[in-house]
């Protein structure tokens, strides 16, 4: 059995800054009484947003007064729709800032905004970006990188964010932690996050990864990921697979598993390779003559996998060109043969629209 490894959310306040908030996995650890203050303090130094942003805020937009409560969420439908995101956002360090301002600019311009971000490669310069912005400490609670890279030891891993009007406006509850694989060449494992709707006794597991390289190491990670969601009906697996064929998918197919990309677009079901078709790696990054490509023929590496839900839509972000204005240095701006094309990761990211079933 995988280890749960303590790694939960933390939401931003203007009077205590980032603290933890949900229930630890380990159900004999007394629940933390400072996370309910913190949320009421936060609304009260934040502005709220005045239009629904996701298809879940529908919810609370009818009766914004009730949302608010925490004791008293608004009546949630049979069937609640989740916008979830996948993307490997490249530790490279190369126009790092630049890019990463780009990742969440793409983000705030999602209409609607998703409601889980799930990332690889994050490493703690990502993270404390994203925790000076204005906007994204606002909007997200967020696990931390050393929470993981205390138990994996290396300098990168996985990250889970939860837009925070899911769960100070709608009432849903979260837990999350990091079950370190036994087996990894790279210290890799899976973030989890549970997260159960309002009046609901079947919680939605969503859990994350950047798989190893070799084929057989990554078939036990994948049997590990399958065993740690069957504890309920509904669950999503994503992230950066590094599958070198389709059929080491063949695991979570055989478990239920729905592979969203090709769910919604059918017609490349028969294709040869369905690692070629909605490709990911290998289209974008830093392109230019003074850019070696390392990356081998473009592929689809990265995958959103449902079970127990509708995918009613799946597309690829993250494919516009950066302006140079953007992300050029002086260096650059004087350099008139600089060839250079860049990109917010190596790696497009899998954006899902889901519709959560009735149990």
């Amino acid at each position: 059995m995988s280890t749960k490894v303590s790694a939960p959310l933390y939401a931003y306040s203007s009077v205590s800054g980032f603290c933890p908030i949900g229930v630890e996995p380990d159900e004999s650890t007394p629940k933390k009484s400072g996370s309910r203050l913190m949320s009421k303090l936060d609304r009260l130094f934040s502005p709220r947003s005045a239009a629904p942003s996701s298809p879940a805020d529908a919810i609370a937009a009818k009766n914004p007064a009730n949302a608010i409560n925490e004791s008293q969420p608004e009546e949630v439908p049979t069937s609640i729709s989740l916008r979830i995101l996948t993307w490997n956002i490249w530790f490279e360090t190369l126009y790092k800032e630049q890019r990463t301002t780009a990742l969440v600019e793409t983000i705030k311009s999602l209409d609607p905004l998703p409601d889980v971000c799930c990332f690889q490669e994050c490493t703690p310069r990502f993270e404390l970006h994203l925790q000076e912005n204005d906007w994204w400490r606002k909007t997200w609670a967020m696990t931390k990188c050393a929470d993981q890279s205390a138990v994996t030891h290396y300098s990168y891993g996985t990250m889970v964010f939860v837009r925070r009007e899911l769960i100070e406006r709608l009432g849903f509850k979260v837990k999350s932690w990091f079950e370190p694989f036994e087996v990894s060449q790279t210290g890799r494992g899976l973030l989890v996050l549970e997260l159960t709707p309002p009046k609901s006794k079947h919680p939605l597991l969503i859990a994350t990864s950047h798989m190893d390289y070799t084929p057989e190491i990554r078939a036990t990670q994948f049997a590990s990921a399958i065993s740690t969601l069957s504890a309920t009906p509904t669950s999503v697996f994503c992230g950066d697979t590094n599958i070198d064929t389709y059929p080491e998918l063949q695991p979570l197919l055989s478990a239920g598993y729905v592979d969203s990309w090709l769910e919604t677009n059918p017609d490349f079901a028969t294709s040869p390779d369905l690692r070629e078709v909605g490709v990911t790696f290998g289209t974008v990054g830093l392109r230019g003559s003074s850019m070696p490509n390392m990356d081998g023929p473009p592929r689809r590496l990265d995958y959103v996998m449902t079970r127990g839900m509708k995918v009613t839509k799946c597309e690829l972000i993250g494919g516009e060109l950066i302006p140079k204005e953007n992300w050029a240095t002086d260096s650059d701006e004087e350099d008139e043969e600089l060839d250079l094309e860049v990109y917010v990761s190596d790696h497009l990211g899998v954006l899902v629209d889901v519709q959560l079933l009735p149990l």
